[in-house]
């Protein structure tokens, strides 16, 4: 920035400088010491033991994945649970391997007369 020295219009004169620090902080000082004595927010309590609750987060989230039951295996080596894919669903092969996407109509009403 030396070399754009010349063309600001900024006094280069330190006792300017000097003089207009003492002015704003002559008009803010009290400003300023008022916010500092002011009562601390709610969250200061918490903030003085975050190191400790972020430890604690930490602890629970690993005895959380410590205690997850392990998956196991069908007779056909899919995952079983609630989210497991039906099997022989012609449906389920209509919809995956259609080239457009079908109508909403199609999705939302049954085509069999449902047994809902």
């Amino acid at each position: 920035m030396t070399e754009f020295r010349d063309l600001s219009r900024l006094p280069v004169d330190q006792s300017y400088w000097d003089g207009l620090e003492a002015k704003i902080t002559a008009e803010l000082g009290p400003l300023v010491r008022q916010v500092g004595s002011r009562k601390p927010g709610w969250l200061s309590p918490l903030a003085a033991r975050a190191w400790a609750l972020g430890g604690l987060a930490v602890a629970a989230a690993i005895a959380a994945l410590l205690l997850v039951p392990s998956r196991s295996l069908d007779s056909t080596g899919n995952p079983a649970g609630l989210l497991r894919l039906p099997e022989n669903d012609p449906t389920l092969v209509a919809f995956v391997s259609a080239p457009v996407p079908p109508a909403l109509a199609v999705l939302v009403l049954s085509p069999a007369g449902g047994d809902r």
